[in-house]
């Protein structure tokens, strides 16, 4: 009897980091994918704003400054984790089509990894890149 006590505490021991790393990496993930859409929903609010805005400019500051704020390198609604940050230059960016496609608008949110632990990077994306394309609204 005392040996089959034993052999439960060794399988128990054994068994633990894997459920543990499993549960923690599911919980991980749906913070990760909960940021991913974050940062979708503010490309995608700040495409609209701009697109019925009448005189909006390459990087209009009220635009950018009422969803990201490059001093704090934050994003409006926030983030849940802190793995990856927006790129130095090009974090958060509006781009007006050019001459042929001038109605055209390009939100675009950059995002890097934040940290260097080797075996992060085995697994997640070194830097992504969100782009929202919407069309500028015309009044007729």
């Amino acid at each position: 009897m005392k040996k089959q006590r034993g052999q439960v505490i060794i399988e128990f021991a054994l068994i633990l980091p894997l459920f543990l790393l499993m549960i923690f990496g599911l919980i991980y993930s749906g913070m990760l994918f909960y940021d991913y859409s974050t940062l979708s929903n503010v490309a995608r609010s700040a495409a609209r704003e701009a697109a019925i805005t009448e005189t909006v400019t390459e990087n209009d500051s009220t635009i950018t400054g009422h969803y990201y704020n490059a001093s704090t390198k934050k994003f409006h609604g926030g983030l849940i984790t802190s793995l990856y940050v927006p790129k130095q230059d090009d974090g958060f960016k509006i781009h007006l089509g050019d001459a042929a496609n001038k109605d055209d608008i390009e939100v675009t949110i950059a995002m890097q990894l934040n940290t260097s632990l080797p075996w992060i990077e085995i697994v997640l994306p070194q830097e992504f890149t969100i782009r929202y394309h919407m069309r500028k609204d015309v009044k007729s």
